[in-house]
């Protein structure tokens, strides 16, 4: 079974800060940015999404909404906080990394 997570321990959850920033219009996963489009009403570059219901719409929002993408405690983007991730070496052909000088 998976460990259920929480979007205030990712690395990715961003919080608006403000008198309501405990509310979730004001908390955003930064691990999904939404497509650069432009607003057919005004003409103004926006950025688009889906609704429910399948309808295209604009908004200046770039990041959704932690809940639109944590739905159920087994978010896929979720790193926790304060983890670094590992770096990966990339070896040169022939080159032996466990020899030592000295």
């Amino acid at each position: 079974m998976s460990k259920f997570v929480t979007c205030v321990d990712c690395k990715y959850h961003k919080r608006e800060k403000g008198l309501n920033d405990h509310m979730w219009y004001s908390q955003y996963c930064t691990a999904v940015s939404r497509e650069k489009v432009r607003d057919p009403v005004t003409g103004k570059m926006m950025y688009g999404g889906v609704n429910g219901l399948g309808q295209t719409y604009t908004t200046d929002e770039q990041h959704m909404h932690c809940r639109d993408i944590n739905t159920d405690g087994k978010c896929s983007h979720y790193q926790r906080r304060g983890v670094v991730a590992p770096v990966l070496k990339l070896m040169t052909p022939g080159h032996d990394d466990t020899r030592r000088e000295g």
